[in-house]
């Protein structure tokens, strides 16, 4: 639950400012990109799988078949089927994102691990193509003969551009009866201006500064902003505006309803989700063309929220997949895995997950000294940790900013200098002697505000700062209160933190911004920093927007903001008969995902299940 927590601390802490330090240009762009997902006509599927001669690094996870059901354990039921919120779940399968990976891009290429992937390894999905106009506007083209699911209030209706503009105007509060936009939108899409109609496929993305380097992340961030709710479905609720749902029938999960790949079919709360597949869905499978999905007759959404259970479930085939893509808030730690490791499961370590520790509150003694700031970094044993901690599932390498599965978006460890390296080293003597130089021989005492999220790991950072005379008070705080403790800095010292996260770039690079709301948390006021996130907002290119990122993954390491550890392990158990999943995760947007893989009905029924 503590990633879920973070997660969702995260959206609603980001993109209050993004984009606002766009430098202007006059430079015109235009790019267009075609992408075809589908070479059946909508509302021909398919009834058997594709053959063909030709090798694909797909072939290896054995050949589609339908039917069957798919079961997972999910940790809660969602508490809204409304994106206008947002603050509902990963699983409102019934949606589907404008955009989506291309999912015939090789797992050693890009493992679609994480909750960002670039552009150029993504495919339209409602949208065929669009075309980066101006620095400040993008045209997008929708598929045709795209439908809502058919039943009321839409019945089959075709997907159109009024209905992009519909959603948008309600995020935004600029038209369809909208005059103030949702928090969530004001958090997430800070500079999006609105969006327009051209004609019945056609819209346009207006940006209120020049953009057109990082545009495309926030328009493919497979969030709630990306997820399309029918007209006539919020108008059940009554004329508009319409932004709280709760008692009106937008709440009867009978009347849920989208474009996606799966239909809405029983609900039970903290209990149970039942979806049944689309008979109607347009999607077929990229990797085999001739195959409409969903494979699955039924996805099925267990709650099950102790963890001996879940385990227990997964061994008897109660549920299908835990970890990774079964997430839903839910983890399987390292010695977990040890016990599933001889059964008779599928199973994968994933990339490696966020780095926690603690971030200092930058402003105040005696942090604000960066030998300060070394030596604690100095003072941590980053290898045992990942030895004794992690059971060596794990390398002992420091992080910064952002996740080193990110090749070519972070600041690669293999590309620091010899002294950076040394300054993360495990090496408690040169950390006494840098206090000794900031004047502090004796050490000093300091605290942490935590609520508990990873207590055994600030238990031994405690241990290790009192080898260098640092004695750390571990204050407990209640987890409701915490959020906004920090962010007002009414911490004095340290606070509990996270480092090497796979969030899209846009999110990560407000993490150490003066402006940005996690300030408060970490008092980083570096005017170099800043340009650095100026410069990423305002790129004219996705290259322009790499190098910016790297650049302020470099600075957040150089300035030692922080001491964090090493990356967290996850892993992923599948049933065998579980087949066309390769360890994906993209949190936030399996509706699709969960279409594309199906079950080995053979198989499974051989073995009892």
């Amino acid at each position: 639950m503590r990633k879920i927590l973070f997660y969702i601390i995260i959206c609603c802490v980001v993109l209050i400012t993004v984009f606002t330090g766009c430098k202007t240009t006059t430079q015109t762009t235009t790019q267009t990109i075609t992408t075809p997902l589908s070479t059946s006509s909508p509302g021909t599927a398919s009834t058997a799988p594709a053959t063909t001669t030709q090798t694909h690094w797909w072939d290896k996870l054995g050949t589609p078949e339908y039917g069957g059901e798919i079961t997972k354990a999910i940790s809660e039921t969602q508490t809204t089927f409304d994106p206008y919120p947002f603050m509902g779940s990963d699983h409102n399968y019934q949606y589907e994102p404008m955009f989506y990976p291309d999912w015939t891009v090789d797992r050693a290429i890009w493992s679609m691990q994480g909750m960002f992937v670039p552009s150029k390894y993504f495919a339209g999905h409602l949208a065929e193509s669009w075309e980066i106009t101006t620095p400040t506007t993008v045209t997008l083209h929708l598929r045709k003969g795209i439908t809502w699911q058919n039943k009321p209030p839409v019945n089959g209706r075709e997907f159109t551009a009024e209905d992009v503009v519909f959603h948008y105007d309600r995020l935004l509060g600029t038209g369809h009866g909208y005059t103030e936009g949702s928090p969530m939108a004001s958090m997430l899409l800070g500079n999006w201006e609105k969006v327009t109609m051209v004609d019945k496929y056609t819209v346009v993305y207006y940006f209120k500064s020049p953009c057109s380097g990082v545009a495309f992340f926030s328009m493919s961030d497979q969030a709630a902003v990306n997820w399309f709710e029918a007209p006539e479905w919020v108008a059940m609720a009554g004329p508009a505006p319409v932004t709280n749902t709760s008692g009106t029938p937008l709440a009867d999960w009978k009347n849920a309803v989208g474009t996606g790949p799966w239909i809405l079919n029983d609900f039970v709360a903290n209990t149970s989700v039942t979806y049944i597949k689309n008979p109607d869905y347009w999607c077929n499978d990229p990797r085999y063309p001739n195959n409409r999905t969903p494979y699955a007759d039924t996805l099925k959404l267990v709650v099950i929220s102790d963890s001996a259970t879940r385990l227990a479930a997964l061994r008897t085939g109660k549920i299908d997949i835990l970890g990774g893509a079964g997430t839903g808030g839910i983890d399987i730690g390292w010695q977990k895995a040890q016990t599933l490791k001889n059964t008779n499961l599928q199973s994968m370590q994933m990339t490696p997950g966020d780095a926690y520790g603690v971030v200092f509150r930058n402003d105040s003694a005696p942090f604000t000294d960066i030998r300060v700031r070394k030596a604690l970094n100095m003072a941590i044993d980053r290898n045992t940790i990942a030895k004794n901690l992690y059971g060596g599932t794990v390398e002992g390498k420091p992080t910064g900013l952002v996740t080193q599965a990110y090749k070519g978006w972070c600041y690669s460890y293999e590309d620091w200098p010899q002294q950076l390296k040394d300054e993360y080293a495990y090496n408690p003597q040169k950390a006494k002697e840098l206090l000794a130089e900031a004047g502090y021989p004796n050490g000093f005492k300091t605290n942490v505000v935590t609520m508990g999220s990873f207590n055994e790991l600030l238990e031994i950072y405690k241990a290790y700062f009192k080898e260098i005379n640092v004695d750390m008070e571990i204050r407990v705080m209640d987890t409701t209160t915490f959020s906004s403790f920090v962010r007002e800095s009414k911490h004095d010292q340290m606070a509990e933190s996270n480092a090497g996260n796979n969030w899209p770039p846009t999110r990560l690079i407000e993490q150490f911004y003066s402006k940005g709301m996690d300030y408060g948390t970490n008092r980083v006021n570096d005017p170099v920093y800043d340009a650095i996130r100026d410069k990423f907002w305002s790129a004219s290119t996705e290259e322009e927007a790499r190098i910016a990122l790297v650049e302020a993954d470099k600075r957040s390491i150089e300035q030692h903001w922080g001491v964090f550890t090493v990356h967290d392990p996850g892993y992923v158990f599948w049933q065998r008969y579980l087949k066309g999943y390769s360890g994906e995760i993209l949190f936030w947007s399996q509706q699709v995902l969960w279409s594309r893989i199906w079950v080995d009905n053979t198989l499974k029924k051989s073995m009892g299940r």
